[in-house]
C-alpha cells in the first residue's frame, strides 16, 4: 500500500511538472516583449543586415505563429527577400498575408509589395492586378500613390506611353509633393514626346 501511494506521488509530481511545463511553453510569447523584437528586427533592416533578419524572423514566426505581431513578421520576411531579390519567397509571404485573418492593417502594403514583385519579375498583368487592388481598396495616400506610379510604370515598361502618361498625369495632379511627382513629372514628358502628344 505504501508502495502504491509513493507510486502515485511520484506519477502526480511528474504529471503537476509537465504541466506547469506546458504552461510555461504556452505563454512564452505572452512573455516576450514581442514589439521589442519586432523593433530590433527593423533596426537590423535598416542596417540592410537581412541574413540576420531572417533568420530572427523566421524564428519569431515559428515560436510565435499566431502572435498579435505574425503579419508583421510575415511582412518584414517578406521585405528582406525583396530587397534581396528573391522575389518568389517574397511573394509567398506577401500572399500569406493577403489570406490571413490575423491584424488587416499590413494588407495594403503587402498588396504594394505584391504588385512591385511581380513587376520586378516582369509579370506586369499580375503587377497591375496588385495595384488595382490598391487603387480600388486602400485608404491610404502613401498605398494609392504608390500603386498610381507603379501603374504608369507597368504601361510604360509595355511600350503603351499614352496609357503611362495618364497614369503619372494623376499623380502629378493629384499629389504634386509626392515622393513619385519628380519622377513621374520627368517619365510625363518622355511618355508625351513618345506618344506625339
Amino acid at each position: 500500500m505504501k508502495k502504491i501511494i509513493k507510486e502515485l506521488r511520484i506519477i502526480i509530481i511528474l504529471i503537476t511538472l509537465f504541466i506547469s511545463g506546458l504552461v510555461i511553453f504556452l505563454n512564452y510569447c505572452e512573455a516576450r516583449d514581442l514589439k521589442a523584437e519586432i523593433t530590433d528586427i527593423r533596426n537590423l533592416m535598416e542596417n540592410r543586415d537581412y541574413a540576420t533578419s531572417k533568420k530572427n524572423l523566421s524564428a519569431f514566426i515559428k515560436e510565435c505563429g499566431q502572435a498579435e505581431f505574425s503579419n508583421e513578421a510575415h511582412l518584414l520576411l517578406g521585405q528582406c527577400f525583396f530587397n534581396e531579390g528573391d522575389y518568389e519567397n517574397a511573394i509567398y509571404e506577401f500572399e500569406g498575408i493577403l489570406v490571413s485573418k490575423l491584424n488587416d492593417s499590413f494588407k495594403d502594403e503587402a498588396a504594394y509589395f505584391l504588385g512591385e514583385s511581380y513587376f520586378r519579375k516582369k509579370e506586369y498583368n499580375i503587377a497591375s492586378e496588385y495595384y488595382d487592388i490598391l487603387l480600388e481598396n486602400s485608404q491610404a495616400d502613401r498605398f494609392y500613390q504608390a500603386a498610381l506610379y507603379g501603374k504608369a510604370w507597368v504601361w510604360y515598361e509595355q511600350g503603351d506611353f499614352k496609357k503611362a502618361g495618364e497614369y503619372f498625369n494623376d499623380l502629378v495632379t493629384l499629389w504634386p509633393l509626392s515622393k513619385f511627382s519628380q519622377s513621374a513629372l520627368f517619365r510625363l514628358a518622355i511618355c508625351s514626346f513618345a506618344s506625339g502628344d
